[in-house]
């Protein structure tokens, strides 16, 4: 049920590239975690 719904979502929304913003996020979390791991 879960994942037909969220098919559904994805069918909704527009194709568009990467948030900009979002990639910031997601390099900020990689640096995190290099830094943990050491």
């Amino acid at each position: 049920m879960e994942n037909e719904a969220v098919s559904q979502q994805k069918q909704q929304k527009p194709t568009r590239p990467a948030d900009p913003n979002r990639i910031a996020y997601i390099q900020q979390l990689r640096k995190e975690l290099k830094l943990v791991k050491r």
